[in-house]
Parts: structure tokens; C-alpha cells; sequence
């Protein structure tokens, strides 16, 4: 029930997975998803430099992912989590591109959310968990959620071993 969020058009992960190959080799003897999902959103992160001003994709031709982690050295938070997704799904990692918003507020605090609190993740379906949010984009946005992941991580040592029905096999994917 997961092929889904595996999916990429044929070129795209073939290009992928030869970035990957020549970028994150360690990769290819990883089998754990969670230290994949963070070596390559740590990757990410550190490609480019946020900036809300990034220049257009000037060829219509190319990967949009591919162009960024390749070409551009600046970009936002939808460049740094399509590149996340396509990178997960070119090491068989499930996941999806999740688009919301972003406001930081205190318990009984009233808050009003704006266009400008937009905001692009990554999520990554972990069996026996759930889906677990990963953030790529760098800057203001990062958190360590890396360490709340580890932590709802089962204890066994194989937290693969159970699969779980996926309670949003009926939402859109919009990768």
C-alpha cells in the first residue's frame, strides 16, 4: 500500500539515484529508512542557503529537484522538500510532500496566521509509527525533531517488522 509513495517518473529517479550514488555512496549498505530519511534531509539542508528571492528555474526541461540540488545554490522551503521527496523515493524511502503552515505559538496564545507562514515538508511513513515529519529546509525552520523521531521509534531491533494499514491511503499525492 506504500508503492505510492514511491513513486517518481522514470528519468527523475534514475538521475536521482546516480546523485545519490556519487553524493551519499554510504547509502548503498544502509537498510534502516530512519538513518536514510536523515543522512539524505541533512544533505538537503546543507545544499543550498534559504532565500526567499531564488531565481526561477531557468530550463523548463530539467528535473525542478534535480536543477536545485545541481545548479541553484539558494532557495525555500518548497525547493528544499521536493528535492527531500525525490531523494527519499530514489532510496526507496516512503514519504510525501506536505504543504501547510508554519506558526510558532504558546499554550492559550491567540494567533493569527498569514500567507507568509506557508510552508513545505517532508513526511516519512515509518511501519509501526506512522508518519513522522522531516525537515530539510535550513535556516529558521530547522528543528531537532530528528531526536522526537528516534524516540518514537519502537525499541525492537527490527521497528520494520510490523506493517501497518495507512490511514491516509485515500489522501492526494501531490508529487
Amino acid at each position: 500500500h506504500l508503492e505510492r509513495y514511491l513513486q517518481l517518473p522514470y528519468a527523475t529517479r534514475m538521475a536521482a539515484r546516480e546523485l545519490l550514488a556519487r553524493d551519499l555512496p554510504q547509502l548503498e549498505n544502509m537498510t534502516n529508512d530512519w538513518e536514510k530519511a536523515k543522512l539524505i534531509a541533512d544533505f538537503v539542508r546543507n545544499s543550498a542557503t534559504y532565500d526567499l528571492q531564488t531565481e526561477k528555474m531557468p530550463d523548463a526541461g530539467k528535473d525542478f529537484a534535480l536543477w536545485f540540488l545541481e545548479e541553484s545554490d539558494t532557495g525555500y522551503c518548497t525547493h528544499f522538500a521536493t528535492a527531500t521527496a525525490v531523494l527519499l523515493r530514489a532510496a526507496d524511502v516512503p514519504c510525501r510532500y506536505v504543504t501547510g503552515y508554519l506558526a510558532r505559538t504558546q499554550a492559550g496564545e491567540k494567533v493569527t496566521v498569514l500567507q507568509r507562514n506557508a510552508h513545505a515538508w517532508v513526511e516519512v511513513w515509518f511501519d509501526g509509527i506512522g508518519w513522522m515529519q522531516y525537515e530539510a529546509t535550513t535556516g529558521e525552520f530547522y528543528n531537532d525533531m530528528y531526536s522526537s523521531v528516534e524516540d518514537a521509534l519502537p525499541d525492537s531491533d527490527d521497528p520494520y517488522e510490523e506493517e501497518e494499514d495507512d490511514p491516509y491511503e485515500e489522501e492526494e499525492d501531490f508529487t
